[in-house]
């Protein structure tokens, strides 16, 4: 089988990139007919084997799954747990949160919508966020809303409303989903820009990493719930800037650690924006379980605290 591995690259030689240009091209074509034709055929398990072993170039052994993303495969095809629909859906989670720290964590709501049409840009403040509730990455960040687009927005929401997000990765507890509409008060640091996002990695309910992403997503530092770096990237290039702790760092890691008690494994987003902790979202499957650590004896590490509940989702024999 052929596999080309192209990912936008581009050399400091410009003719050397024209010649490239229809590989690339190739190299494309030859991904969407794979995704179109090819991978619809496949089972769940036979899926996630597949896209395991494109991505890490080995096998998944799903008998016996000892990194974090193996286990991350493993809880897309067997850990059902009706909970994690809720924890997924970004209008459902807050009553969740609400319920478990209090709903003053919650970033206000402007609206929420079943479709399009029931949108009141008229009403809503100068800066939102608008948010896809059924899916990971629709989110479209209004800062003056002089500039809204009111037609534009509409198409590539009601692309993402007739998609269902399932569709992707096979992440099931997007599935059943409600696709829906949420729009949120944009936060906005001292100096208006957008805060830093810190993505807390827990395990059993106890916060083992803390994973600080860069306001356009592009860069990530990795701490303890002490705020000593960890010495390894994960998905991203690591910010060698360096990032102080937020003077409520117990605070957030308190939060987190009461959002996720009871799940072995969950990552909790939250900001802080002028001294006040918002909460984000909630993710189960972070990056499909394809995120690439480095080195990689990390996925190794954090899957020996991802402890699988195999007497309850374990599979038939």
């Amino acid at each position: 089988m052929l596999i080309i591995k192209i990912n936008n690259y581009r050399s400091k030689n410009k003719l050397f990139d024209l010649a490239l240009a229809p590989v690339s091209a190739i190299a494309h074509t030859w991904i969407t007919l794979r995704r179109k034709l090819y991978e619809p055929t496949l089972s769940n398990e036979a899926f996630f084997r597949y896209k395991y072993k494109t991505r890490f170039n080995q096998a998944l052994p799903l008998e016996n799954p000892l990194s974090f993303n193996q286990k991350i495969q493993w809880r897309k095809l067997y850990e059902k747990n009706p909970l994690f629909t809720i924890l997924a859906d970004k209008y459902a989670v807050r009553q969740y949160v609400a319920d478990r720290v209090g709903e003053q964590y919650l970033i206000p709501l402007v609206d929420y919508c079943q479709s399009t049409d029931e949108m009141d840009y008229a009403n809503y403040p100068n800066h939102i966020v608008i948010k896809a509730t059924h899916d990971c990455g629709s989110v479209i960040l209004i800062r003056d809303k002089k500039d809204i687009q009111e037609s534009a927005i509409k198409k590539q929401l009601n692309k993402a409303l007739d998609i269902n997000f399932y569709s992707f990765n096979r992440e099931w507890h997007y599935k059943d989903i409600p696709p829906a509409i949420i729009v949120e008060k944009m936060l906005l640091d001292e100096n208006g820009n957008i805060p830093f996002d810190f993505k807390l990695h827990t395990f059993g309910g106890k916060v083992e990493w803390i994973q600080v992403a860069n306001p356009s997503h592009t860069c990530n530092t990795m701490f303890d719930a002490d705020w000593k770096r960890l010495p390894f990237s994960y998905l991203n290039q690591i910010d060698e800037t360096p990032i102080p702790p937020p003077p409520n760092l117990k605070k957030i890691v308190e939060i987190a650690e009461k959002l996720s008690e009871g799940i072995n494994y969950v990552r909790v987003d939250l900001y802080v924006v002028k001294g006040q902790v918002y909460f984000g979202e909630m993710t189960l499957t972070p990056n499909g379980g394809y995120g690439a650590f480095t080195p990689n004896s990390y996925d190794l590490e954090y899957g020996k605290k991802f402890i699988l509940d195999l007497e309850k989702y374990a599979p038939l024999k």
